[in-house]
């Protein structure tokens, strides 16, 4: 575990020292931290519901592009500067190896969303009782949602991490990679597509094929789903730990996927 603990703790430090983490972090915490400019371009909503989406819907899209970019940078920097070879000629097996580059970026992940989140919520806070002189009522109501929002993101990109990590193990370019976890992510939108024609034409090949992929690709409109919209609801705590367990499930399946393709796989092409 030590090996694990140590590998995640080096791909996490490595990755907050990229140029490309830290012009996304930066951008992100200026749109989050002036937030309050985009009032402007609301339609209808109120000011405290247009931030707080705009803040979740900010998180979400940079979240995708270091869940992506990043990730992949992460794999494959070791792999062509072959000191992959150093790691595991040591006592690290390619499991301890796989799951501490996980760990790593689940770390970043986290870090990025609750660090970046809960800074804007402080702007919030300011904007609504410092500025525009409202009561806390609201922000106090509205902070175990918008906590558990910031949860259930970093779960929806540690799946799209998972999905990554595995076609980094499989891909043999950081551009391959790249490009499939795209599609992939394009396809994880549009997966409810697949699941309607499998209830719409169980036949096979074509009716069994769609329900495959939609087994095997993961729901967008799930991982995406608005707890700070049913907060309060009833049975919403029930759709919550169905969304986790959902989740979870993903993220341990492709995990496992990762490590037994990498445990067959050539580290380094020749």
């Amino acid at each position: 575990m030590n090996k694990v603990i140590t590998i995640g703790r080096i791909t996490f430090l490595e990755a907050v020292r990229d140029r490309f983490f830290n012009f996304v972090f930066i951008l992100s915490f200026l749109m989050l931290a002036t937030g309050s400019f985009f009032l402007r371009f609301d339609f209808g909503s109120t000011d405290v519901d247009f931030l707080f989406s705009f803040s979740i819907g900010t998180l979400s899209f940079f979240g995708l592009l270091i869940s992506i970019i990043l990730v992949v940078h992460l794999w494959f920097s070791e792999i062509q500067n072959r000191t992959i070879l150093t790691i595991l000629a040591r006592p690290v097996s390619r499991l301890e190896y796989l799951l501490g580059k996980w760990m790593g970026c689940f770390f970043l992940v986290v870090s990025f969303t609750f660090l970046l989140g809960m800074i804007s919520f402080v702007s919030i806070v300011f904007w609504n009782f410092i500025v525009r002189g409202f009561g806390l009522d609201a922000l106090n109501f509205l902070f175990i949602p918008y906590m558990t929002q910031l949860l259930a993101l970093s779960l929806k990109l540690l799946v799209i991490t998972s999905i990554v990590l595995m076609v980094s193990v499989i891909g043999s370019s950081s551009l391959f990679s790249t490009l499939v976890s795209f599609v992939l992510l394009l396809i994880c939108m549009f997966q409810f597509v697949a699941r309607d024609s499998f209830l719409e034409m169980a036949f096979f090949p074509f009716g069994w094929f769609s329900g495959l992929v939609s087994i095997i690709i993961p729901s967008y409109q799930v991982l995406d789903y608005n707890f700070m919209r049913i907060f309060g609801e009833e049975n919403w705590n029930q759709k919550f730990l169905y969304f986790l367990g959902y989740s979870i499930l993903y993220i341990i399946g492709y995990l496992t996927a990762a490590l037994l393709i990498f445990r067959k796989k050539q580290v380094i092409q020749q």
